[in-house]
């Protein structure tokens, strides 16, 4: 039970690094659990900067997205881990994201990859507890919880799509 906790930790603190360093390897690969692709026509605009995205983002009572450019064409975010505005709204979060701009294609999507704290919790504990009640139990409320937030998370990074598209449409 002790080696559990200890890995456990390991990559929740390891996670955290990642996160907070925008580490790049850490924002472009991994499991992808949401994608959100939207066609558009850049009409010559440049990529929008991570400050006009969060910018431009709309009011949430959850934790504040940041964002990081990664590279010239990929902008990694995800939530912020201290927000006192969303108090009393908080959730962990199931997954990061990718958004990317693919001026070629005229594409722009939103990946949303799954943390690693998140599936480390669910095998450690599957793999410590033996008694098939307490499994049911935990799988069950752990889907509904899991489910929950994931449905949060994907409403949140397909408005990011919405914003960055908004953002280069040549419509305006």
């Amino acid at each position: 039970m002790n080696h559990a906790i200890v890995i456990i930790l390991s990559i929740v603190a390891l996670e955290m690094l990642f996160q907070l360093t925008f580490t790049r390897f850490y924002f472009q690969v991994g499991i992808p659990i949401f994608r959100r692709t939207i066609k558009c026509h850049f009409g010559g605009k440049p990529i929008p900067s991570p400050d006009e995205i969060e910018w431009f983002m709309p009011e949430s009572r959850h934790q504040q997205l940041c964002f990081r450019s990664l590279d010239s064409s990929n902008i990694g975010f995800r939530e912020r881990f201290f927000d006192l505005k969303a108090l009393f709204f908080h959730y962990t979060p199931v997954m990061h994201g990718l958004l990317s701009f693919d001026l070629r294609r005229g594409v722009i999507s939103v990946t949303g990859y799954v943390n690693w704290s998140t599936v480390a919790l669910i095998f450690v504990f599957f793999f410590l507890v033996k008694d098939k009640d307490v499994i049911l139990l935990f799988a069950v409320g752990s889907a509904a919880i899991l489910g929950i937030i994931y449905g949060i998370q994907a409403k949140r990074f397909s408005n990011v799509a919405e914003v960055a598209a908004d953002l280069v449409s040549s419509k305006s």
